[in-house]
């Protein structure tokens, strides 16, 4: 019989979290919240227009550096560009960085209570509440059944679904040559009363 050791059970937890999608829906969680975190941003700097036309501008500045000599050229930029905002959600401030490197954004921006960005942005942490909370409670029922027994046998004899969720290279080698006990404790001389 295998014993449960510690990785196997976190790796059977692990993959019942996998398995019950929901690190999939967390993806698409964090693709959603990028994606109304750059919405955000841009709003930071006056909305999409703002955004067509610093980019525009930057098309224009980076000609123009490339007609430079070499050694004169750098990355110049028209716009505030960062890596993390910080913006007031109907009274909520909360750190936005959820986007690759930096992009043209500022700080400071306010936002009402009933503007569509704070309303998304009101269900996106209700989503991630939600998806949180699920997987600690599938964590923890499943980390209860595992807990409860010692060996990979006992767990199926539990929980006989469980045996896709348990890892390949923690099933025990079948066919494992059987060992002759009476010949062995012959050898030794056990048990010891009736050597004597």
């Amino acid at each position: 019989m295998s014993k449960l050791t510690g990785w196997i059970r976190d790796a059977i937890v692990d993959n019942a979290v996998e398995k019950a999608g929901i690190n999939k829906a967390f993806a698409e969680y964090r693709k959603e919240r990028k994606e109304w975190a750059c919405a955000v941003a841009d709003e930071s700097i006056g909305g999409s227009d703002v955004v067509a036309k610093l980019d525009a501008a930057n098309k224009k500045i980076a000609g123009i550096v490339k007609s430079l000599p070499e050694h004169l050229q750098s990355d110049l930029r028209a716009g505030p560009l960062e890596g993390s905002i910080v913006v007031s959600l109907g009274g909520m401030r909360t750190l936005l960085n959820e986007w690759d490197n930096r992009r043209p954004a500022k700080s400071g921006l306010m936002l009402a209570a009933d503007h569509p960005l704070t309303i998304q942005f009101e269900k996106l942490e209700a989503r991630q509440r939600e998806l949180s909370k699920k997987k600690s409670n599938l964590r923890d029922e499943v980390r209860a059944v595992v807990d409860s027994v010692t060996t990979i046998n006992k767990l199926l004899t539990v929980w006989p679904e469980a045996k896709e969720l348990i890892p390949s290279r923690a099933v025990a080698a079948k066919n494992l040559p059987s060992v002759n006990v009476e010949s062995l404790n012959a050898a030794i001389g056990l048990p010891t009363d009736s050597a004597e």
